[in-house]
């Protein structure tokens, strides 16, 4: 019986060993690290023969860069972003094809190709993007951006976000705010509209939801250092921060005594006015404005961190 045990045992100890060394090295090559033919160069040499490629137009150079050191610690990027970026000096997309023929690498071809036809402002170049529809009207849309070819947004443009972002761009540029109304997104429109009224500081062009007003109003406050428009705001985070900005340019207690609607308000303005004075101008005074205890609480403290000794509010 016992000769048996044995018996198993050992043959259980023959198969485990057989198997750590038929196991070994396949546990090695996905875990541990492997290298190619090349030395593998540190981060800095990588940087110097990437420079080096770039300067001289020599992809070859590219190619001695390392390939992958573990199936977890891939450095391939080094080889491939020094190509594209010899490609891009060399602006030429016909050789965007090394990444295909030589590497079976789509994505890295259609990144180098976007880049170089926005390089070159060409929308053919676009439609050599291989395998996103979406990255092919990216492509479009940079290019009419960059080269204010906004004729082009109903002619090449079939994506309806990207067509409204082209009119969006459109409208900034013309700064016409008819053009907006041809945005189909609501948030969209809403924020081209809000790009029109802030750019022009006109309050009455800004949208109608609660949300794209609040933040129209409050820019367009903070440019003019007009305290009355933050009375617009429905948001009270967002109001309170419009009185905040124009507080910390003018530094005016009147602020906070004429424009607030409500006491909760004014709490508001003069915490936030007795914490810029405190700390900008050494002011003393603003905590005893506060009505609100919480307010009043929390300024004490900030007053009591920064005048220790004063003793004011020791109490």
């Amino acid at each position: 019986m016992k000769r048996g045990i044995w018996i198993v045992f050992g043959l259980l100890v023959v198969f485990i060993i057989i198997g750590l060394i038929v196991w070994i090295p396949w546990i090695l090559l996905f875990f541990g690290e492997t290298y190619s033919d090349v030395t593998e160069p540190s981060l800095e040499e990588m940087d110097i023969i990437t420079q080096e490629a770039i300067e001289t137009g020599d992809i070859d150079l590219c190619k001695t860069l390392i390939i992958t050191r573990s199936r977890f610690n891939s450095i391939t990027y080094p080889r491939y972003r020094c190509i594209e970026q010899v490609i891009l000096k060399l602006n030429d997309e016909n050789l965007c094809n090394i990444f295909l023929e030589e590497y079976d690498l789509e994505k890295y071809y259609d990144g180098c190709i976007e880049k170089i036809a926005i390089q070159k402002l060409n929308y053919d170049i676009c439609e050599d993007i291989l395998t996103s529809f979406k990255q092919r009207q990216d492509c479009i849309l940079k290019i009419i951006q960059l080269s204010n070819d906004y004729k082009q947004c109903d002619d090449k443009l079939t994506d309806p976000f990207n067509k409204d972002n082209c009119f969006k761009s459109k409208a900034d540029y013309l700064n016409d705010l008819f053009v907006c109304e041809s945005i189909n997104e609501d948030f969209i429109r809403d924020d081209c509209i809000q790009n029109i009224a802030t750019k022009n500081n006109n309050f009455t062009l800004c949208p109608t939801s609660n949300e794209g007003a609040d933040t129209c109003y409050s820019v367009i406050a903070s440019n003019l250092l007009d305290p009355s428009l933050c009375i617009k705001i429905g948001n009270e985070k967002v109001r309170s921060n419009c009185y905040k900005s124009i507080i910390i340019e003018l530094q005016e207690e009147s602020i906070c005594r004429d424009y607030p609607p409500t006491k909760e308000d004014r709490d508001l303005c003069y915490y936030e006015l007795a914490g810029t004075y405190l700390k900008f101008l050494k002011n003393r005074d603003y905590c005893d404005s506060i009505e609100n205890n919480e307010y009043f609480e929390q300024c004490k403290k900030y007053y009591n961190e920064l005048y220790w000794d004063d003793g004011r509010y020791n109490n």
